[in-house]
């Protein structure tokens, strides 16, 4: 049984289904007393939210004004229906299709310049009495399936995504942008939505001149059947990226009023008012003034078609393969490849050049250095040998005073001369510096021993004597400054003997205790010792113990 209605006096009943949307239907109703038809929507109202739009809806279609190019409003009503409230909107019946239906009957076909500029007028006239309302109202989803014929003229219908809204995305904070986004994918079609509302981070004003460029989106889709933005790309339509096609019918005219409307700053973009007065005067212009950004993105596009046709004239045309490749065309093919190859493999030579000559550089720097080092290291050692030979003489000398007491001890000191030793110092010092070490001063080892010319003496004096020149002999060795550099400084103090002991020691034990060495002080770094001058041999002397024995007793002395 057919539901009955009880809409705005009139009794509506249902006949048959239009259309179905997403939450209610189309269907063609017809009023059970006068026998006029209407078409009633149907909406299903499931949940608070949906229950809103609906109100929202049905209040925008009791401000529509009653206009020649927009479908009427004859009524409207909520209902319950098992339970459920429904939305009731009775209007104008359209039986002549839509502006989709009128493509679909002939895809082949084209439409004539005078035919689109018909619909376009008349759409924007319908556009232009919801823009004259107070406050001005956006339909915000024209397109060609909701463009209408009746009796041959263009209707604007469904008014449910129509707004009195008005937004500035400059003063909109960024955290907000997910409100009017969600609400504007739910009431708008992607493809025809302009720049202001699928980029929000543009953040341009949005209001009525959303209307424009959804009519620039219809005018190029009754042209050249396709729309402009056909893959729903956002990037695309925030750059109005879109192509013309070559071969067309159509006027530059046409084609400039159409980038004109797609300008994607709406501040450029023309108002509907604009819009209406070019088409009043189209065929009096002789040319369609375009805005800056317009004119840039038709430049952009005529760049993009020359590169493309010069792409297409250079490109090699491909040969066609009928069976076997020639043997010729073979060979020729595998020298391509084995030159490209080479060509790839040169730049990577070239990559490993800086790094080979860095190696050698490298290599080149530590021979230069480690024969640098040979070099000191052998002046060292020819100083250490030249060092070691002055101190054997030296200590050959003392026992050749043991051994000649009378020849030795004629004169007024054991050295013979008591700046012998300030002189021998100096000279090893010069030595260190010359191998760039650190300076050092030297005090002179002072000779505190003043023996008497006259050796033939009472045989305790001669113990004396002898005692101090065995003191004396173990003070050259421990103040020597072999194999250092140390700033000594002598106190001539015979009752307290104390030793400062080195890093590397030249004795075994505690012998320095045992000699009771004059007291030292170390006041500079002590120079790196080579292994061969670790320790200092005292036994190998020139002269037979036999001798020594015969002459001095040696066996309290710890060598």
């Amino acid at each position: 049984m057919l539901s009955r209605y009880n809409i705005n006096g009139r009794t509506i009943q249902e006949e048959k289904l239009l259309s179905e949307g997403g939450y209610g239907y189309i269907l063609k109703a017809i009023d059970v007393n006068t026998k006029e038809v209407f078409a009633l929507k149907k909406s299903y109202c499931q949940g608070e939210e949906r229950t809103k739009v609906a109100r929202n809806e049905l209040e925008i279609m009791k401000r529509l004004p009653r206009h020649p190019n927009l479908v009427n409003f004859m009524g409207g009503t909520f209902i319950q229906d098992k339970g459920q409230q429904v939305c009731l909107i009775l209007m104008e019946f359209c039986g002549g299709g839509s502006l989709f239906d009128l493509m679909a009957k002939d895809p082949n076909s084209r439409f004539s310049e005078e035919q689109l500029l018909g619909y376009i007028k008349e759409i924007t006239q319908g556009i232009k009495s919801l823009h004259t309302l107070q406050p001005p109202m956006t339909h915000r989803d024209i397109k060609i399936e909701n463009v209408l014929f009746q009796n041959g003229r263009c209707k604007l219908c469904d008014f449910g995504s129509a707004s009195t809204q008005r937004v500035d995305l400059s003063q909109v904070r960024q955290s907000d942008f997910v409100i009017y986004e969600e609400e504007w994918e739910k009431n708008t079609t992607l493809m025809y939505r302009p720049p202001e509302m699928a980029d929000l981070f543009l953040r341009y004003e949005v209001g009525e001149k959303a209307d424009v460029w959804m009519l620039g989106c219809v005018l190029y889709t009754l042209c050249f059947f396709i729309h402009p933005f056909q893959e729903s790309s956002k990037l695309a339509i925030s750059t109005a990226t879109y192509n013309i096609p070559k071969q067309h019918r159509y006027s530059d005219k046409l084609i400039d009023f159409i980038r004109l409307m797609l300008t994607p700053d709406p501040k450029l973009r023309p108002s509907i008012f604009d819009v209406e007065r070019i088409l009043a005067q189209f065929h009096s212009l002789p040319y369609i003034q375009l805005n800056a950004q317009a004119i840039e993105i038709k430049n952009r596009d005529q760049k993009l078609e020359q590169e493309m046709e010069q792409y297409n004239k250079n490109s090699f045309k491909v040969k066609k393969f009928d069976g076997d490749i020639p043997i010729d065309e073979l060979m020729n093919l595998q020298k391509k490849i084995q030159t490209e190859k080479s060509q790839v493999k040169q730049p990577q030579q070239s990559i490993r050049q800086p790094q080979q000559q860095y190696v050698q550089r490298q290599q080149m720097q530590q021979q230069q250095k480690s024969g640098l080092q040979q070099q000191q290291f052998q002046q060292f050692s020819e100083f250490n040998q030249q060092q070691q030979t002055s101190q054997s003489k030296s200590q050959q000398d003392i026992f050749a005073q043991f051994n000649n007491p009378q020849q030795s001890f004629s004169t007024n000191n054991a050295w013979g001369n008591s700046n012998q030793w300030t002189t021998q110092q100096q000279t090893n010092l010069q030595g260190f510096d010359n191998f760039g070490f650190v300076q050092t001063s030297h005090s002179p080892s002072p000779n505190p021993f003043q023996w008497d010319s006259q050796f033939n003496q009472p045989q305790q004096q001669q113990q004396h004597q002898q005692q101090q020149v065995q003191q004396l002999q173990i003070n050259s060795f421990s103040t020597s400054p072999t194999n250092s550099a140390w700033d000594v400084t002598t106190n001539n103090t015979e009752q307290s003997h104390q030793s400062t002991q080195p890093s590397m020691n030249f004795w075994n034990g505690n012998s320095q205790q045992q000699f009771g060495v004059q007291t030292t002080q170390i006041q500079s770094q002590q120079l790196p010792l080579i292994q061969q001058q670790e320790t200092i041999d005292l036994i190998g002397l020139n002269d037979p113990p036999q001798q020594q024995q015969q002459q001095y007793d040696l066996s309290n002395i710890i060598l």
